[in-house]
């Protein structure tokens, strides 16, 4: 098994599409064909938005991202040592959904800044896991 790491989110929203509009990339209708070349680089420009970059301004690949009703056992069942849930359990506070971003989401890169909280997801910290 290789080690690698993951930062978790927890949060509250009313479901879980709820909070995969806010962790996930969401794209505006693409213009069609009668758009000129300058309206459709400001699409491009716009687009995907991605809230979750307010947590973790990076690059993110939406195939390394998670986002997943409020599980422990989820958690262990990747592998995150026990210690590390019990960590993240002490900074849930009326959290029903977890957002995981695995390393691969960075697609390389590395981060410029910590993760941060905000009004909608509360960082818990960067954790080793196992597959």
């Amino acid at each position: 098994m290789q080690e690698k790491f993951v930062y978790v989110f927890s949060g509250e929203f009313e479901d879980i599409d709820a909070a995969c509009l806010y962790s996930q990339p969401q794209w505006e209708p693409e213009p069609d064909e009668s758009v000129s070349d300058e309206e459709y680089a400001a699409w491009e420009d716009r687009n995907p938005s991605h809230q979750l970059r307010k947590n973790i301004d990076s690059y993110l690949d939406e195939d390394f991202i998670e986002t997943v009703d409020l599980d422990f056992q989820y958690l262990s069942s990747i592998g995150v040592a026990a210690s590390d849930i019990a960590h993240i359990k002490e900074n849930i506070v009326g959290a029903n959904v977890l957002v995981l971003v695995y390393e691969q989401a960075l697609g390389g890169f590395s981060l410029k800044e910590k993760p941060v909280s905000n009004s909608s997801l509360t960082y818990c910290g960067q954790f080793n896991f196992k597959l």
